[in-house]
C-alpha cells in the first residue's frame, strides 16, 4: 500500500515552543539597554537556538510503519491476484466439463488452466521474495510482532506451488472431476486467507497508528524538557553576570522598560 493510501496518525506538533522562543528573540534584539552587563546579556541571548520541531522526513518510527505497511500492501494485492487467478481457473474447469466442450477446446482450455496455475505461482513467489526482513533487531517491528508474524505466514509454501495443484489434467472425465474439487479447495483457501490478510493488516495498521502517536508525543516531551533546560542555563548565567557586577546591573534599572522583563522569562 501506498504511504498514500493509508490513513495516517494523528499528527503530534512538537514545534510550537520554538515560535515563541523566537518572539522573545526579537524582543531582545528591540530593547537595548543601557548598562553594559546587561547589553552583553542582551546579545548573547539573541544567540540562543531552540530547534524542538522533528523532521517528519527523518522519523525513524514513521520510515519503519511505512516498510511495514508497504509489505502488509504487498501481502493484500498477492492474494487478491492469487484469489482472481483461480476464480479464473475455477471457471475454465467448469467449462471442460460442459458435455458439449470438444476435445480440441478442452486441450486449449487445459493451456490456459495450466498458464494461469503458473501465474499464480509467480505472484505468490513474488509476494514472498519481497516480504521484509527478519524483524529481530527492529524494535518497532518487535512491538508489532503478534500481528506482523501472523501475517508473514499467511501466503503458505503452498501458495507459491498453487496450492498443491501442479498440472492441470482435462483428458478425461475423472481427471476433469478430480481437477475441479482441488480448485475448488483452494477458493476456499483463498477466501479464508484473504479474511485473515484484512483483519491482520487492521491490526497492525492500527497498533503503528498507536506507536507513530507514542513517539511524536515522546519527542514533544523530550523537546519540552530541552526548552526548560536551556532557559534554566540561560537565567542562570544572567543571574551570575548580575550577580558578578550588581552596582552596574542595579543602576541600569531606571532605564529598563515594561517589555525588558522578557528578558527574565
Amino acid at each position: 500500500m501506498d504511504v498514500s493510501e493509508v490513513k495516517k496518525p494523528a499528527e503530534v506538533q512538537a514545534g510550537s515552543s520554538t515560535n515563541t522562543t523566537g518572539l522573545k528573540q526579537s524582543k531582545v534584539a528591540k530593547n537595548s539597554l543601557a548598562a553594559t552587563s546587561v547589553a552583553s546579556i542582551a546579545q548573547q541571548t539573541d544567540s540562543v537556538e531552540i530547534r524542538t520541531e522533528t523532521s517528519r522526513a527523518n522519523n525513524p518510527v514513521r520510515d519503519k510503519a511505512n516498510r511495514i505497511i508497504n509489505e502488509v500492501n504487498l501481502t493484500i494485492q498477492a492474494t487478491e491476484d492469487i484469489t482472481n487467478i483461480f476464480s479464473s481457473v475455477e471457471g475454465i474447469v467448469v467449462q471442460a466439463g460442459e458435455q458439449e466442450t470438444t476435445p480440441e477446446r478442452k486441450k486449449v482450455l487445459e493451456k490456459e488452466a495450466n498458464s494461469l496455475l503458473e501465474e499464480a505461482r509467480k505472484v505468490a513467489q513474488k509476494a514472498t521474495d519481497q516480504s521484509g526482513a527478519d524483524p529481530a533487531n527492529d524494535e518497532v517491528e518487535l512491538q508489532i510482532e503478534k500481528e506482523l508474524a501472523p501475517l508473514r505466514k499467511l501466503l503458505p509454501d503452498e501458495a507459491k506451488s498453487s496450492f498443491g495443484i501442479s498440472v492441470v489434467d482435462f483428458s478425461t472425465e475423472d481427471a476433469i472431476v478430480n481437477t475441479r474439487i482441488e480448485v475448488e479447495r483452494a477458493v476456499r483457501q483463498l477466501k479464508d486467507l484473504s479474511e485473515r490478510v484484512n483483519n491482520s493488516s487492521e491490526n497492525i495498521r492500527s497498533r503503528l497508528s498507536e506507536l507513530e502517536v507514542a513517539a511524536q508525543n515522546s519527542e514533544a516531551s523530550q523537546s519540552s524538557i530541552r526548552d526548560v533546560d536551556q532557559a534554566l542555563r540561560l537565567g542562570a548565567d544572567i543571574a551570575g553576570r548580575i550577580g558578578g557586577d550588581p552596582q552596574n546591573a542595579l543602576g541600569s534599572f531606571s532605564q529598563l522598560t515594561a517589555e525588558s522583563a522578557d528578558l527574565l522569562k
